[in-house]
């Protein structure tokens, strides 16, 4: 098959030492979508008080951590410049920082790619003011960061060739799979018996499969859909859910300790669900592309029934 995947510039990895991870109790118990609530509306360019919104403050700029390899959420285009749902998302948000501001508002982001090893670590060790990277919420990720209300939800799924005797995920049993390493795909494939083989960037994956080298790949049905795109011909998309019940939930991750900056960043998705921008934002880089999106996700907030 014609290799319609490019490889991803070359980016060094940061290694850290994470907190402890969940134990199985507080996996069972943990909500993904609960989150800390917005502060009461502020009027137009005030902003909260806390550590992270000093920094940007001072700065003038705000840091993103931000994937260049995901299709529709975020990745390059052939100008080479930063396009997706994500990105866009983080526009808004800075906006909502520098609402008076006339000037092109990327003139305000610092845009910094990260690879799934990374997108958790860079705001852990505040490299990053935060991370818009199709960043699943879980209970280990929750002791590092913390997560906004969730924005987007998908099931996990896998690739296969188009000629591939795979067909349920019950095949995949001894298969070697491609995954981004770090990821939380990596224990869902180990469940079911198949054998991971992790890579830096998920068009790695692409490579590995139209090369032969894996049987499948793995990863959130929106990013499959990215990547069957760009080799349409020659892959398929398996139907069955490799997490049945357990969809992948999208955060911004967002400093562990600064509560005030979790409720600011809140509060703007919420205002982006009511006026509908998020929802143009799910028309602009899924519905208009084939991709038929999930409702989007209500908010959910700490102490809430």
């Amino acid at each position: 098959a014609a290799r319609t995947a490019t490889k991803p510039p070359t980016t060094t990895t940061t290694t850290i030492v994470p907190p402890a991870g969940c134990t199985p109790e507080e996996k069972a118990a943990f909500d993904p979508l609960a989150t800390v609530a917005p502060d009461v509306p502020l009027a137009p360019g005030q902003l909260p008080d806390g550590p992270t919104m000093q920094k940007i403050r001072t700065r003038g700029r705000l840091v993103v951590g931000v994937d260049e390899n995901t299709p529709n959420f975020g990745v390059r285009d052939d100008n080479g410049q930063l396009v997706g749902l994500e990105i866009d998302l983080v526009r808004e948000l800075a906006r909502a920082i520098w609402p008076d501001d006339p000037g092109d508002i990327d003139r305000r982001i610092k845009w910094v790619t990260v690879v799934t090893e990374q997108k958790v670590p860079y705001v852990h060790d505040g490299k990053v003011d935060l991370t818009a990277s199709v960043v699943t919420i879980d209970c280990d990720r929750s002791k590092q960061v913390a997560f906004s209300s969730a924005y987007f939800t998908t099931p996990q799924r896998v690739m296969v060739s188009i000629d591939s005797p795979i067909q349920t995920i019950a095949d995949l049993g001894d298969k070697k799979v491609c995954a981004t390493a770090g990821s939380s795909t990596i224990a869902l494939l180990e469940n079911v018996g198949a054998r991971p083989v992790p890579v830096e960037a998920r068009t790695d994956c692409l490579v590995k499969l139209q090369d032969g080298k894996v049987d499948a790949i793995a990863t959130h049905d929106t990013i499959l859909f990215g990547l069957h795109q760009q080799d349409a011909a020659t892959t398929r998309i398996v139907p069955d859910d490799l997490s049945p019940g357990k969809p992948s939930n999208y955060g911004v991750a967002l400093p562990h300790d600064d509560v005030a900056f979790a409720s600011f960043v809140n509060g703007e998705l919420q205002r982006m669900r009511v006026d509908g921008r998020l929802a143009d934002l799910y028309e602009r880089w899924l519905r208009s592309k084939g991709y038929e999106p999930p409702p989007i996700p209500d908010p959910h907030y700490r102490g809430e029934p």
